[in-house]
């Protein structure tokens, strides 16, 4: 599994694998998290989308727990306007957020990057001292 590049790219995890190792792989989708840094309360969280075939968004993902075929698996897809060609895995700037693969810039600045405009929303009190500071 991998994440996805392009617009619209649609990442299943493999409903043969266990479920642990659903949820680690889903983690390092989302946030870039490796298993031993996983924290447990975000591994649990994961754990309910999958069991409960519920559907979350995270930052620029929407993750869906689903049966299929054999066993539960995650569907991770990503906004289609969200990504350009030229992606890079940049962290939220937002303090609080764990997501390592932020898809937004700041259009002001170009440099402050984010995984929802939610948390660039959050971010702007802090942000717009550092940001007028770039003109």
């Amino acid at each position: 599994m991998s994440i996805p590049l392009k617009a619209g790219a649609v990442t299943v995890t493999h409903a043969n694998s266990n479920e642990n190792d659903q949820i680690f792989k889903a983690a390092k989708v989302i946030w870039g998290i490796e298993p031993d840094k996983l924290p447990p309360e975000k591994f649990n969280e994961l754990k309910t989308v999958l069991v409960d075939h519920l559907t979350k968004r995270y930052g620029p993902y929407e993750v869906e727990g689903k049966p299929l075929d054999s066993g539960h698996v995650f569907i991770i897809c990503m906004e289609p306007e969200v990504l350009e060609p030229s992606y890079e895995r940049s962290p939220c700037s937002l303090g609080t957020c764990m997501v390592t693969n932020a898809a937004f810039k700041c259009a002001r600045c170009l440099q402050a990057t984010y995984c929802s405009r939610e948390h660039q929303e959050k971010d702007w009190r802090r942000h717009k001292v550092e940001c007028s500071s770039k003109k």
